[in-house]
């Protein structure tokens, strides 16, 4: 049985995580409306806090947002984080904006749409 409320955006970054005074190095999978999924080593419990830093570079470019989470997912290829400062219209911006001399991958716009789509529609509700 699907438990996603929103559709998951792929969303490739280098992450760090942050947690009990330790930085473990990894990257980004996808995001969602408040979630994202990081692949890194489970050295993690689901229902810890942690930090996510996530790094959008490009060529001479870097910018890096933090955010407080919450573990809600272990599995042995990654972490699956909530956040309710996580606003994935805006990431996904921001790295467009950073990225704007490449083209977007026909998938993930096709993603990106869906999401909106899918936030239009719980709006009318």
């Amino acid at each position: 049985m699907e438990r996603r409320r929103s559709p998951r955006i792929p969303f490739k970054a280098p992450a760090f995580i942050l947690q009990k005074g330790k930085s473990f190095s990894s990257e980004t999978q996808d995001i969602s409306k408040h979630g994202i999924f990081i692949n890194t080593p489970g050295l993690h419990g689901k229902g810890e806090k942690a930090r996510v830093a996530i790094y959008l570079q490009n060529k001479n470019t870097t910018l890096s947002v933090t955010l407080p989470c919450v573990i809600t997912r272990v599995s042995d290829s990654g972490i699956g984080c909530t956040s309710p400062h996580l606003e994935p219209e805006t990431l996904l911006f921001i790295s467009n904006l950073i990225h704007s001399q490449t083209v977007a991958p026909p998938e993930f716009m096709h993603a990106f749409y869906h999401y909106l789509d899918g936030i239009e529609r719980h709006a009318d509700i």
